[in-house]
């Protein structure tokens, strides 16, 4: 198998898809993914949930022919229990999500190409795979991609309406008590840019981009200067499709690390932070 990608550069390549190419998906990288599902669900999650994780699955879960000729699918699966046994809580949609992201990024470094999906997943016919003993509430689509054919060129041009938001609108610095614009963003050292940049690419439901974030520094300057902890916000409704968010959100921290201080822990403050001008509801405090 090729080499895997460097951790910024995953995020520079990652790329969704919706055809594939099903039928000759090397068995050395069906290992692979099955490896990187072991290792994700013994993380420990945000909220310290022990009853969600992740799963492997056969191909079939779209619907209306958006997906095609995958190799198979990745699902959240959060057990029901008599707190959560019409539906999934926000604490385990985001535990479930941040496992899942932090599998899509690993599969993504080692060339296996990935694609959430909500509103096309089936997920009756994913929770009868489980008995319906779980909540299936998502699940991501992967293989090695093909051309695309029409339907997901029409869904690509629908998404493709709206772009990224511009980093004003995501990211508050409370060191320099500023907004993060284009200006300031070149001023920071290569690692908070490539920080910053990294997390601004993540996927969210209908590209609506909820997460908010504050960063806090420590006192050094240049080179010298890093972030310490980050505030995470909700710029959305409470639903479903703002918490996927949130755990993809927590999932690319985690990811990154490395590449950091090689600390992730996640705390939820009281009293509340106070809100910031890029706006949304405190979810979390991330250490890194």
């Amino acid at each position: 198998m090729t080499q895997p990608l460097e951790i910024i550069e995953t995020f520079k390549v990652r790329q969704s898809a919706r055809t594939f190419n099903g039928k000759n998906f090397p068995q050395n990288k069906m290992q692979k993914v099955q490896e990187i599902i072991n290792e994700v669900n013994q993380l420990e999650t945000p909220f310290k949930l022990n009853h969600v994780e992740i799963a492997v699955t056969k191909p079939g879960l779209g619907k209306m022919g958006f997906i095609s000729n995958e190799t198979g699918w990745i699902v959240e699966k959060i057990k029901k229990n008599s707190e959560s046994k019409e539906s999934p809580t926000k604490e385990e949609i985001i535990d479930a999500s941040f496992r899942m992201q932090i599998a899509v990024m690993k599969m993504t470094q080692n060339h296996i190409t990935t694609v959430w999906i909500g509103g096309t997943y089936n997920r009756g016919k994913a929770a009868k795979r489980y008995n319906n003993e779980y909540h299936v509430p998502i699940g991501v689509a992967f293989g090695d991609k093909e051309a695309p054919h029409f339907m997901a060129k029409v869904v690509k041009l629908f998404k493709n309406s709206r772009e990224r938001l511009p980093f004003e609108k995501l990211f508050y610095d409370s060191k320099r008590n500023q907004v993060v614009d284009e200006t300031l963003l070149n001023s920071y050292n290569s690692k908070t840019k490539d920080f910053i940049e990294s997390l601004r690419s993540g996927p969210s439901s209908m590209n609506g981009q909820p997460w908010r974030f504050a960063l806090f520094f420590n006192d050094d300057d240049g080179e010298q200067e890093m972030i310490t902890h980050v505030n995470l916000y909700n710029a959305a409704s409470d639903d479903f499709s703002s918490f996927f968010s949130m755990g993809i959100a927590l999932g690319n921290v985690y990811f990154m690390k490395e590449v950091l201080n090689n600390q992730f822990e996640v705390s939820v403050k009281n009293p509340t932070p106070s809100p910031t001008p890029v706006g949304g509801d405190y979810v979390c405090t991330i250490t890194i």
